[in-house]
């Protein structure tokens, strides 16, 4: 489920979990290792820097989401994945901070928008729209010209929220 660190306490405690979820398999308790599964998601989100753990989480909680012991489960793996994903925003909005001796992730707030499917992108410089691209995540078309955004696009309320 997940890649060995350098770190051996790391290492040990991620064990533990994966044998402690195969022996849930093994028994056929489904209800306990769709707990174990997400205490681990929550153990790699406060170990380890996110980019290196996110895909891990997702795969785990869509494990959880698809096995569907129990509404409250679903619902936990689904908030594991929006904080997963909050938390992500807030790490690159941090590393942004100070760029070339711009703020971009702190006073630039009006710098980000969201494409149509609410997806964040950033335009630096002045923060206009000078020219148009797809969005990373899903492809829609974003950006725009002269200084004027599409109308398909919008400010981001997500990237406010964070800073």
């Amino acid at each position: 489920l997940v890649q060995e660190s350098n770190d051996v306490n790391f290492n040990v405690a991620i064990n533990v979990y994966q044998q402690s979820i195969d022996y849930a398999d093994a028994d056929k308790s489904r209800y306990m290792s769709s707990v174990l599964r997400l205490d681990l998601c929550k153990l790699l989100m406060n170990w380890t820097a996110l980019h290196q753990v996110k895909a891990s989480v997702d795969h785990i909680c869509n494990r959880v989401i698809e096995d569907d012991i129990n509404a409250a489960l679903v619902q936990e793996a689904i908030d594991l994945k929006e904080k997963c994903n909050d938390k992500e925003l807030k790490e690159v909005l941090k590393a942004m901070n100070q760029v070339m001796g711009y703020n971009y992730g702190g006073g630039w707030s009006s710098h980000w928008y969201e494409c149509p499917n609410g997806h964040p992108y950033f335009i630096g410089e002045c923060g206009g729209a000078m020219e148009l691209g797809r969005c990373n995540e899903c492809g829609e078309q974003i950006g725009g010209g002269s200084h004027r955004l599409l109308a398909s696009n919008r400010s981001s309320a997500t990237v406010a929220e964070a800073l």
